[in-house]
């Protein structure tokens, strides 16, 4: 087991790298692959940074964001371990896929409120229908993306595209 002070160092040590950025000076190009490797080193860290104390309890936001495939899988795995080992993990994110894959119960909010709350299986069962994201739509009511989709295409040919989001 970690004492606090080699463990605040530790913490420290990590936390410390995120706030790294790499910019150009003026009259020089960004360096887009060393900034893309810091993007996806910071969220490793940050990672790291959450079970480095060993919590009962881990909460990540959009923690497969800026994860190439081969750390994504490696997380979903990890997740999984964390959960097996009877941990709680709470994780925010967008994408319903890698939720449905992770996952063995899910909160739908909208507008901050629960609209669904149970496991994948049961949502989908009680719901009859075939994926997490159509649950999502379902729930949240989600309005015409048909349309929406159309007037994307529609301000994207005539160059108005801000005003169709």
């Amino acid at each position: 087991m970690l004492g606090v002070e080699r463990l605040t160092k530790r913490y420290g040590a990590l936390t410390a790298v995120r706030d790294l950025s790499f910019e150009a000076r003026p009259g020089e190009r960004p360096l887009p692959d060393a900034v893309r490797l810091l993007e996806r080193m910071r969220q490793k860290i940050l990672i790291a940074a959450a079970v480095l104390h060993d919590p009962r309890v881990v909460i990540l936001d959009e923690p497969f964001s800026g994860l190439d495939v081969s750390a994504a899988r490696v997380l979903k795995a990890f997740v999984r371990a964390l959960a097996d080992s009877r941990k709680i993990v709470v994780f925010s994110s967008h994408v319903l896929e890698v939720v449905e894959q992770v996952c063995s119960r899910v909160v739908i909010l909208r507008d901050g409120v629960i609209v669904g709350h149970d496991s994948v299986a049961n949502l989908r069962s009680t719901l009859q229908l075939p994926s997490l994201d159509a649950v999502f739509a379902a729930l949240v009511a989600d309005d015409n993306i048909d349309e929406r989709t159309r007037g994307l295409v529609g301000a994207m040919t005539s160059g108005n595209m801000i005003h169709s989001w």
